[in-house]
């Protein structure tokens, strides 16, 4: 077993998903599918790694719930995947946070509801009762469910472990500004990196330029998701940088909700496994697109040799 555990700080929600039978027509009830499941894109990301490790890596979760039914749900469902719930708190005065998307017949999101108040618990306080379980840390993930005060906390103590950062949207990406220079690994999709590089996106060259941008911030790798245009990705971890386009898998898409979150976790497997950007970026984007073929946010029969199945 790997002795340094990898922690996941930030979001875990129950998800209430509706899935329409046709393209979405606004203003009018849409005949579909609803389905119930714990999500939270900390916990999603903690999921998916317990699930290809099976056991080797202490996974922590950092988060918090209401003491309520649905965050009884959500903290039982995650420790069943295997996932250490021991770091997640109960907050008796708050609602656990519920997220509702809106998923079209093609499986692109069409719009989102979230109420995520709680997530303001989780505070320097909160996060300094954990100090010395983050502190043995290999990596920590951090999601911007966490607001602008907590991921500097954490940036700024912490700095001396890689950090990997989800802007998660674009209303919440502004959050992780500040907190650049302290990141690792930055994972975001083409509105995101437009908005924390200053750089409009149209072709490969602007996502150079951008993740150039991103570097002199002080990032040292950038993982850039562009849907079905792939990725492109650019590190400077040797001190010469090395950058890759890859294009994305193709096949039909059930739910892409929780393909970003999938995509996390395989950057963060590769990286405590020391695997080259090549190979970190195929076992990112496999991850993605098998979790994408599944209707719930996280595949729940995911596994390294599905994943290598789908390489090789």
């Amino acid at each position: 077993m790997q002795k340094q555990p990898i922690i996941c700080i930030g979001a875990i929600n129950l998800d209430i998903t509706g899935i329409t039978h046709a393209p979405v027509v606004l203003g009018e009830s849409n005949m579909g599918s609803i389905r119930i499941h714990a999500g939270g894109v900390a916990r999603n990301v903690a999921e998916n790694i317990a699930r290809i490790c099976t056991g080797d890596t202490t996974v922590y979760l950092v988060s918090c719930v209401g003491a309520d039914m649905y965050g009884e749900s959500v903290l039982s469902h995650t420790q069943n995947a295997g996932v250490d719930i021991s770091l997640c708190g109960k907050i008796s005065a708050m609602a656990t946070s519920t997220y509702m998307p809106i998923i079209d017949s093609d499986g692109e999101m069409v719009a989102a509801v979230n109420d995520m108040a709680i997530m303001g618990c989780i505070n320097e306080n909160f996060l300094q009762t954990h100090k010395s379980v983050l502190q043995s840390a290999a990596v920590i993930c951090i999601d911007t469910g966490l607001d602008m005060d907590a991921l500097q906390y954490v940036c700024s103590t912490y700095s001396h472990i890689p950090i990997f950062a989800d802007p998660v949207s674009l209303v919440k990406a502004p959050r992780i500004l500040p907190c650049l220079p302290y990141i690792h690994t930055l994972k975001a999709n083409r509105a995101e990196a437009e908005i924390l590089s200053g750089v409009s996106i149209h072709t490969v060259s602007d996502m150079a330029i951008a993740t150039e941008i991103l570097h002199d911030k002080g990032v040292i790798c950038v993982y850039i998701s562009m849907g079905a245009n792939g990725t492109y990705a650019s590190t400077m971890a040797t001190q010469k940088r090395i950058t890759l386009h890859r294009p994305a898998h193709s096949g039909d898409i059930v739910n892409a909700t929780g393909a970003g979150d999938a995509y996390m976790a395989g950057l963060l497997y590769a990286y405590t496994r020391a695997y080259t950007l090549s190979d970190t970026v195929d076992i990112a984007q496999t991850m993605a697109f098998i979790t994408a073929q599944h209707p719930h946010t996280v595949c729940t029969h995911i596994t390294m040799d599905k994943i290598r199945q789908h390489l090789y």
